[in-house]
């Protein structure tokens, strides 16, 4: 158990959803013709991560024997992708400043957090969305460091048993995704304003 009080079958569920993830986002139509890639452990590094950070963020907030509810769940993910920013540009790509390649990530972690919580992001405007991706794309997480660092030793393996622990900016920057995420979840999409 490479996260402590995460199991095996955890971690294989978690990264099936973010292999599913990552291809459903590279064959999407607004990447279509962009060249993207990913290593093959990323969904992997990525469940780690993600585990290490909730199981962090949980011995802050969570009360034994809860579960996380879908809000944090989707932040966390969101702050998973941040950290790990698993999707690149191939490396002989010259043009890295395409909107394509700078967003991807956070497109990426908007995909998955959207599929945990709901279509919230789907309909805002598009200067919206970019705010969002902008954000994203700044957030840090260095107690994943240990966890990004082994990955680069060993091809991607995880063996080592990691117990983060979160810096109260970090914790801060999971909160914010939170309420984010609760905020958009209550926002009227433009369509409706136009039916009041």
């Amino acid at each position: 158990m490479p996260i402590l009080g995460v199991s095996a079958q955890a971690i294989f569920t978690r990264a099936a959803f973010f292999k599913d993830r990552i291809d459903a986002q590279l064959g999407s139509a607004a990447l279509r013709g962009v060249e993207l890639l990913y290593h093959s452990n990323a969904p992997e590094l990525l469940a780690h991560v993600y585990y290490g950070l909730s199981e962090a963020y949980k011995t802050i907030y969570l009360t034994k024997g809860n579960r996380t509810d879908p809000l944090k769940r989707a932040a966390i993910t969101c702050a998973a992708i941040s950290a790990v920013r698993p999707i690149r540009p191939p490396l002989s790509m010259n043009n890295i400043e395409k909107e394509e390649y700078i967003y991807v990530n956070s497109m990426f972690g908007v995909r998955c957090a959207s599929s945990i919580v709901g279509r919230v992001f789907d309909k805002r405007p598009h200067d919206d969305r970019r705010r969002i991706f902008r954000s994203l794309a700044g957030f840090s997480f260095p107690s994943v460091a240990p966890i990004l660092e082994e990955a680069r030793k060993n091809n991607g393996a995880i063996t080592t048993e990691f117990q983060l622990n979160i810096s109260t900016e970090e914790e801060s920057d999971i909160n914010i995704l939170i309420e984010l995420f609760w905020v958009y979840q209550y926002l009227k999409i433009p369509e409706q304003w136009e039916n009041r």
